[in-house]
């Protein structure tokens, strides 16, 4: 159901109130339908959307129904999955303390994971301006490889290596003839590693 997702993007936008707003319709098609998984992401998303407008009640609310329903299969990954947007309201929250337990632990455990990605991905702030690609580029220049070599190992053609360099040395101020916008960056580099 498309609705899900879209639900999903409008809670990362912080956009609590069209969740809200979509919900009870969204709700209404899948009792009709018999879509019980795609009910309970639904319940979730719209607990999530209430406990960021304040209203915990309804959040709890409807975070109760959720558990329930998915307490016979045991069904975690939705819970987890949304980890991030139930967790306040799990606390307040009066049945299946085991399944609740088990959410709590394992979206821990994905919370831990997730920062840790973050962390080992993170690259100094002067890189900030480029794009994953310019920067995965520009860091194999490192090794003083040529364009050719690049695109060798990128799967590109020369000319876009050449076009990632221009746009490159372009967003990073880096001016001068070719080997002297080279030799920089590889400087620029090696000061961040």
């Amino acid at each position: 159901m498309i609705e899900m997702i879209e639900n999903q993007v409008l809670l990362a936008q912080g956009a609590y109130a069209k969740v809200v707003g979509r919900s009870e319709g969204q709700l209404a098609v899948c009792e009709a339908m018999h879509y019980a998984l795609v009910a309970l992401h639904v319940k979730l998303q719209t607990a999530a959307a209430y406990e960021a407008l304040g209203k915990r009640a309804e959040a709890c609310r409807l975070l109760d129904q959720a558990l329930k329903d998915a307490a016979h299969d045991g069904i975690m990954i939705p819970f987890i999955e949304n980890y991030a947007y139930i967790k306040p309201t799990l606390q307040y929250c009066s049945g299946q303390p085991e399944l609740i337990g088990s959410i709590v632990k394992l979206g821990e455990a994905l919370s831990a994971r997730q920062k840790s990605a973050l962390d080992a991905g993170s690259r100094p702030a002067e890189f900030s301006v480029l794009t994953d690609r310019e920067y995965e580029v520009a860091a194999l220049t490192l090794s003083r490889l040529s364009n050719r070599e690049i695109a060798e190992k990128l799967f590109l053609s020369e000319g876009s290596v050449k076009q990632y360099m221009k746009q490159i040395y372009s967003k990073l101020g880096i001016q001068g003839d070719t080997r002297t916008k080279r030799k920089q960056l590889s400087e620029l580099m090696q000061q961040n590693f």
